[in-house]
C-alpha cells in the first residue's frame, strides 16, 4: 500500500479499519470531532504539517472563533492524535505525530511575547528577509488583538483614519447581520502602517489579504523569522511561540496595565468572559501593581 501523505485519506483510511470508529456511537462521535479539523484545514493538508504549534492554533481557534470548552477541544484533539497514530501503527503512514497539547479543563495560561522580542520579529521581517508585508501584518495584530482570520478579511471600507477606528466583522452599515462586529480604536503604531496601505487603494479591496494565499502561509512565514530571532527555540518539541501568540500579546499587556476584562472582552471580541479571564492569569504585573497602590 502506498504511503498516505494528506489528511483526507489518513481520515478515510481510519474510519474504514479501526474498530472504535467503524461503528456505533464512537464513530459518531470521532465523525463530529475530526470534521472540526476537516472544515478548517480541508482534506489536502499534509500530514506532516499537522504539527504541534499548528494544533495549538487551531485549539485556540475553537477556543476563541467557535466558543468550545476546554473538554470539547481536548476530544477533538484526540480524535486527530487518534487518526494519524493509527494510520502510522498499521504501516499506511510513515508520519508518526507528536504529543498534543491538552488543556487542562477550567484552567489555563497564555504564552506572550516580551516588548523586545516584538520589535525584534518586526526588525528581522525587514531586514534580512525583506517581508515588509508581514513586519506591517506584525505590528497590526500585536496592537491591535485581531484574529488573523479577521485581518486578513479586513477591507480598506472597514478603516475609518478619520474617526481612527478599525471595523471587524465589516462595517454594520453595510451589513444585513452584523452580531459580530466591533469596531476598534486604532492605536497610534498602526497608523502609519494603515495609512499607506491605504493610500489609492480601492474601498473593496483587502488591507492585507492581497498578499496572503491563506493563514497557513502567514503562519510559514513568521515560523521561519521567529525561529531566526531565537525565540522559543529552547523547547524540546515544536515551538509553542506561533502567529496566534501575538494575539495573546494583545490581551497580556492589557491586563498588565489594568484594563478592565469588560472592556478587553470586547476589544478582543470574546463571546465568553472566561476566554478574557485566561489573560489575567499571565502574569504576576497587575498583583504587584494592586499591592504597590496602598
Amino acid at each position: 500500500m502506498s504511503d498516505i501523505r494528506t489528511w483526507g485519506p489518513a481520515l478515510d483510511y481510519t474510519f474504514r479499519t479501526y474498530d472504535k470508529w467503524r461503528r456505533g456511537g464512537g464513530s459518531e462521535a470521532a465523525r463530529i470531532n475530526t470534521n472540526h479539523f476537516t472544515n478548517e484545514y480541508g482534506r489536502s493538508i499534509k500530514l506532516s504539517n499537522i504539527s504541534r504549534s499548528l494544533v495549538s492554533e487551531f485549539q485556540t481557534y475553537l477556543e476563541e472563533e467557535k466558543c468550545h470548552k476546554d473538554s470539547t477541544i481536548n476530544r477533538v484533539t484526540s480524535a486527530v492524535s487518534q487518526c494519524l497514530k493509527w494510520c502510522h501503527l498499521e504501516g499506511v503512514s510513515s508520519y508518526f505525530p507528536p504529543k498534543f497539547q491538552r488543556r487542562e479543563e477550567g484552567e489555563g495560561v497564555e504564552l506572550f511575547f516580551q516588548r523586545n522580542e516584538v520589535e525584534r520579529l518586526i526588525r528581522a521581517s525587514r531586514d534580512p528577509f525583506g517581508r515588509d508585508d508581514l513586519a506591517d501584518l506584525i505590528i497590526f495584530s500585536v496592537f491591535m488583538g485581531t484574529r488573523v482570520s479577521e485581518t486578513l478579511k479586513m477591507k480598506v471600507r472597514d478603516v475609518d483614519l478619520g474617526r481612527k477606528l478599525v471595523h471587524i466583522g465589516g462595517r454594520p452599515d453595510v451589513q444585513t447581520k452584523a452580531k459580530n462586529h466591533r469596531a476598534i480604536p486604532i492605536h497610534d503604531r498602526c497608523i502609519q502602517v494603515l495609512s499607506s496601505r491605504l493610500e489609492g487603494t480601492d474601498p473593496q479591496m483587502s488591507v492585507f489579504g492581497e498578499e496572503w494565499s491563506s493563514r497557513f502561509m502567514v503562519s510559514k512565514t513568521f515560523n521561519k523569522i521567529r525561529n531566526y530571532c531565537g525565540i522559543g527555540t529552547d523547547y524540546h518539541e515544536d515551538n509553542p511561540y506561533h502567529w496566534h501568540v501575538l494575539r495573546h500579546t494583545y490581551g497580556t499587556w492589557h491586563a498588565e496595565a489594568g484594563t478592565p476584562m469588560r472592556t478587553l472582552m470586547k476589544l478582543m471580541g470574546h463571546k465568553r468572559i472566561d476566554t478574557t479571564l485566561r489573560y489575567a492569569k499571565a502574569t504576576d504585573e497587575s498583583l504587584k501593581k494592586a499591592q504597590a497602590a496602598i
